[in-house]
Order: structure tokens, then C-alpha cells, then sequence
């Protein structure tokens, strides 16, 4: 078992999760250690799980739209579920709209977004037999309702005298199912399957991998946690950072569209190929991931479960890329008393002691991170229990995992330092990533 953090109290600003985390990747990784991460239990962000303002339901005997059709799902204004300050973002001027499903709204019903008198109202689509309506008029198709209120400029709410005049297209990262097709299973993650498949580009075909969320849709939680992986994930591009191509959430089943990296885990590479991997190449595999935690410094994204089985190697150079999201927030430190169950032997002592997470507990898990890249992924503290390494390290007595003599010295020496006790002490990803990139060799 991990370190479980449990209780209420939360210091959490603006939050990004991806799920209720879980330790599994795009990619398959098997023959983890038994130090994995268990999945965990992780509130999503206050805003995400409220609707905004008030919804204005459609007349009394009228029932509301509770799903998008192919006519709705074919038009660019339609944006699936979408979070309210998304909406405020996209949605700048009056009689600017959008149609889509609030994120928390347990009913999933079909919202039309428009923008008056400054603010967004939320308007609910309503259906009486095969015809959709939001005020008296009836029309056969959404798409038709639409054209018509922005053709005639009547309002399309009599009271307040709601008026459509500007459609605001949905963003590119946000894809049809159509263009996405399943193909094996790869893994399998806290919120459903994960899958080898393809994306249609135009007329070509690209190989992504594809997180799906199997729960129920009205499980508001999981799916806001689930889709905010992706909110966290498709704002970091760097070589060395998985890249989210983009989310499919415009209806059931929701999935996220992931860069394939078909040479599976770091952890699974370093124990089937250790044998046969130069200290060149591991150097390399040290330097690229200091690349992408550099890059995540600078963008104050604290990952919190840096560890070899969450780095992913390109099929045909084995570039390293940082992935695994599920616990990683966009703050500069954060305390938290939320349950937690986190994988001790990547855990820094202020984390075990005090719960509190910065950039320099991240660096004091890539200490880590070395000691497995150099040790043909061996499992942190050989022989020790999860309950040991907690006493060990929080009991004053200054106590280090040894590190094997075969282990290069500078490597040695940088492992020491991101394991400082005073996190202030430890070098930066900038300075760590500097120091590996200085190393060369013939």
C-alpha cells in the first residue's frame, strides 16, 4: 500500500487532475513494481461540479433534451461538455452562443449558451414528440431552430428578449467520435480502457492511443476529473511531455486522444533490455525526462508522481516523454488533507510529515527516478517496507537509501542532492537539466 492522506480540510487552487488517479498510462506497462500508486480519491474542482447560474427549463410539459443527435453532433457550435469559465472565455461578446452539456450538470441536458447583457444565460433545450423547442415555436431538427432565431432575430426567450446573432465554433482539439477508431486494447486506467487506435486526419490516418471513460455519465465527479486530464495535459507541448491531441466528449463514450508511444514504459524497457543498455543511453533517458520536468516547472505544474513506470519511450529512438497526469496540479505548493494514496518510495519526508507538495518534492521523486534508470528499474529501497521507509525518513536520523557502487559518481552525487533534506537545498530542473546536458559521449 501507498500513503493514504485522509480528511477535509483542502488548500487546493485551482486544481488540475485528470482522474481518480491511477497509475496506468497510454501505453501498457506491465511487470510494474509492487510500489505502484493505488487509485485514489480526488475532489474535482469546486467549479466543475457546480452549475453556473441559474438554467432556464423549457415550458411545463416539456421535456429537455438529454442527449445530442447527429444533426446537433455535425455542427461546429456544439460543443459537448464544457466547464463554465470555458464558456465565459468563448462567449465575449452579446449574442455570441454555443450549445453544449454543462460539466457537473447530472441531467446532461443540452444547453444553449448565449451571451447577454455581459454575462452567459443558459437556456434548456426542450422536446415535445420529435420536435425541439425553447420557447412556443417547434422545429424538426436543433440546427434548423438555430438558423432560424439567427435569421429572423427574434428572441429566443420572450421575457428577457434573448437574441442569437454569432455562432462561436467549437476548438479544434475537440474531435467527433467518427474520425476516432478503437483498435486493441493497450491498458486498462481508473476510469475505463485504454486503446491502440487511429485518428483520421483529412484523408489520413494517424496512430494515437485512446483513454476511454467507461462510468456513468452522470457520475459527475469521475467525468470532470476524467475530462480535466485533458484540460491539464493539452496545454503542455514539449518533446518530452505526452501530448494530448484532443477530447472527444461530445458524447458517450467520452475519450481523450493521446500522442501513441508504442515503445511502452521506461520501467518495462529498463527491466527487459537493462542488460543490454549503455550508461550513455540511460544518461540520455535521464536528461530527456529533466527536459519535460524543466518544462513543467516553468509552466508551475507540480506533477507528484515522477517515477519511471510514468515515463513513455517513442517506438523507433526511445524518446522519454513525462506522462501520467493523475495527480499533477497547476499551483506552486499546495497542502492538502484530501485522501491520498500516493507510492511511498517516491514520496519526499515533508510529503510523508507534512502533506505538502512543491516543484522540490517532484525533484526529490526524480532522485528517484535516477536510482531506477541506473539500476535496470530495480524497486526503490530493496527489502523495505512501505511502514519502514515513512519511519526511516521522517525520524531525524538523516537515513538514504544506499545507492549501488555501479552507479556512475556524478549520477550519485546528483541523486544526494535531490534528496536534501530542506527542500530549498535541492538544485532545480533547470539546474538538474543542465547538469545532464553538459555530460557527453563519443
Amino acid at each position: 500500500m501507498g500513503l493514504r492522506f485522509t480528511g477535509t480540510k483542502t488548500f487546493l487552487k485551482n486544481v488540475f487532475t485528470k482522474k481518480s488517479p491511477s497509475t496506468r498510462t497510454a501505453v501498457e506497462k506491465i511487470g510494474q513494481q509492487s510500489e505502484s500508486p493505488t487509485p485514489l480519491s480526488k475532489e474535482p474542482s469546486r467549479t466543475s461540479l457546480t452549475i453556473p447560474d441559474e438554467v432556464i427549463e423549457p415550458p411545463n410539459g416539456v421535456e429537455v433534451v438529454d442527449a445530442a443527435d447527429k444533426h446537433l453532433l455535425s455542427e461546429n457550435y456544439y460543443h459537448g461538455i464544457i466547464e463554465k469559465e470555458e464558456i465565459e472565455k468563448l462567449l465575449s461578446r452579446n449574442g455570441d452562443f454555443l450549445m453544449c452539456i454543462l460539466e457537473g450538470d447530472v441531467t446532461s441536458r443540452i444547453i444553449w449558451a448565449v451571451r447577454f447583457e455581459g454575462h452567459p444565460k443558459y437556456i434548456a433545450i426542450g422536446h415535445k414528440g420529435a420536435e425541439f423547442q425553447v420557447t412556443g415555436k417547434c422545429f424538426e431538427k436543433i440546427p434548423d431552430m438555430v438558423k432560424y432565431y439567427m435569421t429572423t432575430r427574434e428572441p429566443i426567450h420572450s421575457t428577457l428578449k434573448i437574441i442569437v446573432k454569432r455562432a462561436v465554433p467549437h476548438k479544434e482539439w475537440l474531435i467527433s467520435h467518427d474520425r476516432v477508431r478503437l483498435e486493441d486494447e493497450i491498458g486498462k486506467g481508473a476510469f475505463g480502457k485504454v486503446f491502440k487506435g487511429t485518428l483520421q486526419v483529412g484523408h489520413d490516418f494517424q496512430t494515437v492511443a485512446v483513454k476511454t471513460y467507461a462510468g456513468q455519465t452522470k457520475d459527475r465527479k469521475k467525468r470532470a476529473a476524467f475530462l480535466q486530464e485533458a484540460r491539464t495535459m493539452r496545454e503542455y507541448k514539449h518533446e518530452n511531455v505526452l501530448q494530448v491531441i484532443g477530447i472527444a466528449c461530445q458524447k458517450e463514450p467520452l475519450m481523450i486522444v493521446l500522442e501513441f508511444c508504442g515503445g511502452g514504459s521506461l520501467l518495462q524497457h529498463l527491466r527487459k533490455q537493462g542488460a543490454h543498455l549503455g550508461i550513455p543511453i540511460r544518461y540520455r533517458f535521464s536528461k530527456e525526462a529533466s527536459a519535460g520536468l524543466r518544462y513543467l516547472e516553468e509552466m508551475k505544474c507540480i506533477h507528484r508522481d515522477v517515477a519511471a513506470r510514468n515515463c513513455l519511450l517513442t517506438e523507433i529512438d526511445l524518446t522519454v516523454k513525462i506522462s501520467d497526469f493523475g495527480l499533477s496540479i497547476k499551483q506552486q505548493m499546495v497542502d492538502t488533507e484530501n485522501e491520498l494514496v500516493l507510492p511511498t518510495k517516491w514520496l519526499a519526508p515533508e510529503v510523508i510529515r507534512k502533506r505538502q507538495f512543491t516543484n522540490k518534492t517532484d525533484v526529490w521523486s526524480f532522485g528517484v527516478l535516477l536510482y531506477e534508470i541506473f539500476t535496470d528499474g530495480s524497486e526503490p529501497y530493496p527489502g523495505i517496507s512501505n511502514a519502514e521507509v515513512r519511519e526511516k525518513l521522517t525520524n531525524g536520523s538523516n537515513y538514504r537509501m544506499q545507492i549501488p557502487l555501479e552507479v556512475p559518481p556524478g549520477i550519485t552525487r546528483l541523486i544526494n542532492s535531490c534528496w536534501m533534506e530542506e527542500p530549498s537545498k535541492r538544485p532545480t530542473f533547470k539546474e538538474i537539466n543542465k547538469t545532464l546536458t553538459r555530460i557527453e559521449f563519443k
